[in-house]
Formats: structure tokens, sequence, C-alpha cells
């Protein structure tokens, strides 16, 4: 009894009976045979210009890798015609085509870079995939309220670009939490401030403008229908007539002293007065307008506005007479000394200066003062009489 193969994967298969003591093996090498048709893959280098021819073991593995930089266009065939499966993959570089053939028929071109199911139907190597609709390009269409569209024919990683339909959107499809810039409104030139300013509008805008004064009669108020508020200095003229002005002026402020040419100002509109603020002569004044004047007046040689009766600190140096101080004049204190009475003999009461000058401020002379001189059999006589003075500075 003899041992037989398959048809396809070439498997002994022995007959009943026959290889005494051999079946082990035998069945080994086709148990290897099948693991090989169904799980193991085959690397094969075939770089070159040549044709090359798989053995007998290199078809029966599932997977083949071919590998190598080609030179030229070549065929791989299979040992035989056998009908087998196949997952192949044409891992070579070169600028050349690879052709997986069966031994004696045709077969498949494979795309370097790419991985190609085929199997052969016993005469000729085919693809088990039909990709000649892959080669052609489709076109995928969006529709509804989103569209847009791309053609692809799945050779690189296709694009869609979409647009959102014109019109479709509608109010209740915006969520209110939303917030849309005002700038996304019309033209975009309005902002979201100037938009929210129509908050609080209860009306049609354009009507509430036209009922209101058109900007050329506001230009031309009359005065009269001012009743508050405050004109800006640009909207009085340079001058106003007196006759214009009516009121008492309590509500003017910061006027300037000097365009004040006559009548009264009010006492809550005078600061107080110093020296430095007054100039010139004083007018007459009537004493009873008056008020918060001392009923005293001072006498010491220090105050101003002190009355005191002083004579001249010296005697004439010659006989006769003379006015030492004249009404109407001022003198400094270098000139002026106090004075006592006393009586010198000759039955008569004079006037004898009381230490020296007093030397302090300026005093004017209200009434005059005198001294005179004469001798007498041998003796000087000398007289001096006060006049009143009042201190000034």
């Amino acid at each position: 009894m003899t041992t037989t193969n398959t048809s396809n994967l070439n498997l002994a298969k022995p007959d009943v009976g026959s290889e005494a003591n051999n079946w082990g093996n035998i069945l080994n090498s086709s148990l290897d045979d099948v693991d090989k048709a169904i799980a193991q893959r085959l690397v094969k280098p075939v770089g070159g210009s040549s044709d090359v021819t798989l053995t007998l073991t290199d078809s029966k593995f599932a997977v083949i890798e071919f590998t190598g930089t080609l030179a030229g266009n070549i065929n791989v065939k299979t040992y035989a015609n056998d009908a087998k499966p196949y997952i192949v993959f044409n891992n070579t570089s070169g600028s050349y085509s690879l052709t997986f053939k069966s031994n004696t028929g045709g077969g498949v071109a494979l795309t370097q870079g790419q991985k190609t199911i085929v199997y052969s139907d016993g005469t000729n190597m085919v693809s088990a995939v039909d990709t000649s609709q892959l080669s052609v390009s489709r076109t995928i269409t969006l529709s509804g309220d989103v569209t847009g569209s791309v053609a692809t024919n799945l050779s690189t990683n296709p694009t869609i670009t979409t647009a959102i339909g014109s019109g479709v959107i509608v109010n209740a499809d915006v969520n209110a939490s939303a917030a849309i810039d005002a700038s996304k409104i019309a033209d975009g030139t309005v902002s979201n401030t100037e938009f929210q300013r129509l908050d609080g509008v209860t009306s049609d805008i354009q009507s509430q403008i036209n009922t209101k004064a058109a900007s050329t009669d506001l230009n031309n108020l009359n005065a009269s229908n001012l009743s508050s508020g405050t004109l800006a200095n640009a909207r009085l003229p340079s001058s106003i007539s007196v006759s214009n002005v009516s009121g008492n002026g309590s509500g003017l402020t910061s006027l300037n002293g000097s365009n004040i040419s006559s009548g009264t100002v009010a006492d809550a509109r005078i600061s107080t007065l110093t020296s430095s603020k007054l100039t010139g002569a004083l007018p007459a004044i009537d004493g009873s307008a008056l008020t918060g004047l001392s009923t005293g007046v001072p006498s010491s040689t220090t105050a101003v506005g002190s009355l005191r009766m002083f004579v001249h600190p010296t005697n004439r140096t010659n006989t006769g007479a003379d006015s030492a101080h004249t009404a109407g004049s001022s003198y400094s204190g270098s000139v002026l000394a106090n004075y006592t009475f006393s009586n010198q003999g000759y039955g008569t009461m004079v006037c004898t200066v009381s230490g020296s000058a007093i030397g302090t401020g300026t005093w004017l002379c209200l009434g005059p003062s005198g001294r005179f001189r004469r001798t007498s059999q041998g003796d000087a006589f000398h007289a001096r009489w006060p006049g009143l003075f009042l201190r000034t500075s």
C-alpha cells in the first residue's frame, strides 16, 4: 500500500495499513505544513532584476513578505499551480514593479508598501478583494442643517468641509447662555456696550427721536425757557447790559473786585480787612456805623493809636522861642520825651523833661509843642510846653 498527497497543500496521506512504525513522522510533517499554511510568515529577499521562483517549502507559508531593492521589473512565482490563498506584502524599494504569479499562469501586480490578499485558482494568481471600485473617486454629501461634501478615492486621508445651511438655524436652536457678541450682529460695527444701551427702550426709537426738537431749534433757545441749570461761559456774550440783569446778585460767585465800579458789597462777600488791602486816603466815615471799638484810648508808648503828651527832649541853645513840634507833622520817638510839672522857683509852674527821648514808633502831632530860653542877670531860664501826639506805627 502507498502514501498519497493532497492536491493543494501537498500533505501526505498514508494508506490504511501502510507505513508501519512511520505514521508518526508522516503526520508530524503534515501538521507542520498545515501550521505554515495557516499561521506562519516568510520573509523572502527578491532584490535585483531577475524573476524568482519560490521553493515547495516557500510556497507553503500563509504570509510572504518580499524585501530587497528592485533593479528591474520582476515576477515572483509559486512552486506549482496549486490552489491556495496568500497574504503578500511588497516591502521592496526601487521604482520597479513586482508581480506575484502562479508557476505557469498569470498574476497580480503588488503595490509597493501595501499588503494584498490573493489566491491561486489552480491556473492563475488572482486578487481576493475587488479593488477596482476603490480607485474611482466617490463623493460623500452631507445634508440637513449642516451641508458639505468631500471627494476621495481613499488613497489619502479625506477632509470633509462643512457649512451651516443658510436660514436653517432658528431662535430655538440658540442656547440661552450662548452670550453672542454684538460684533456678530449685522456688519459688526455696534459694540456690546452700545447694544446694551437699548435696555429700557419701550417703543420705536425713531418715533421718539422725531418727537424731539430739531437740532436747529436747540441752537436757538429762548433764555426765558431756561428755569434751572448753569450756562457755560461760552454761551454768554462778552458784555451784558444792566437792563438785562435783575435780582440782588446773591447768586453771583467768584467775581473779580476790580470789575465792581458802584453799588454796595454785602458784608458776607467781604473777608477780613488788613492794612495790605487798604491804600489811599479814606473817605469821611460816620463813626456811628463803627462797631467793636474799644471804649478806652491806649496811652502806652508802644501801642499804635496811643494818645500822649510829649515835649522836645532838649533845651534851646540860644535865647528865644520856637515851636519844637508842628501840628500835622509826624515825628519819630527820638525827638519826643516824657515831661513833668515842677516848681522851679519864681512862683510859677514850669514844664521840665523827665528822662531822655522815648525812642520808639512814629507819632502824628495833633497839637504843637514849644520851648524858649531867656537870660536875666547872668542866669539862663529854660521852659518847654507839651504837645498832643497820636502813635501811627
